[in-house]
């Protein structure tokens, strides 16, 4: 939703836009209702977009969204994949991994971003790569 970049304040804009996102077979709420899953997530994403300072980590630099990585961990044999959130790339300075949660912080997420920052410091090499995670 970040990367369509409903306008802020526009809740009927956003859920439609949350709607066009679910696909068959994608987890509804405890209700079942996808409505009312696209309804929360776009009051989430509006909460989310309101913020000063995600909206100041996002404006940084070039934004790409949900970025696919892979990084072979240190057993040879193991490579681990997913997807970062997203990723500012400025000029200058360090690139930033921005990631979304609910809920309280945990320890997990701290070693998924910990992950996510090897893998964009050996997509980048001698670059500083920083993280932040918002939670709402």
């Amino acid at each position: 939703m970040f990367q369509h970049r409903v306008e802020a304040g526009d809740l009927a804009a956003a859920i439609a836009w949350a709607e066009s996102l679910i696909r068959p077979g994608d987890a509804a709420d405890e209700e079942g209702d996808q409505a009312t899953l696209a309804a929360r997530a776009a009051e989430m994403y509006l909460a989310m977009r309101g913020r000063d300072d995600v909206t100041a980590a996002l404006e940084a630099g070039p934004c790409y969204y949900e970025v696919p990585f892979s990084l072979r961990l240190a057993d040879p044999a193991r490579i681990l994949r997913g997807q970062i959130d997203a990723v500012v790339v400025p000029e200058t300075g360090p690139i930033f991994v921005v990631e979304f949660k609910t809920g309280q912080p945990q320890p997990e997420h701290e070693a998924q971003i910990s992950l996510y920052r090897q893998a964009l410091s050996a997509a980048w090499p001698g670059r500083e790569v920083a993280a932040r995670l918002f939670y709402f």
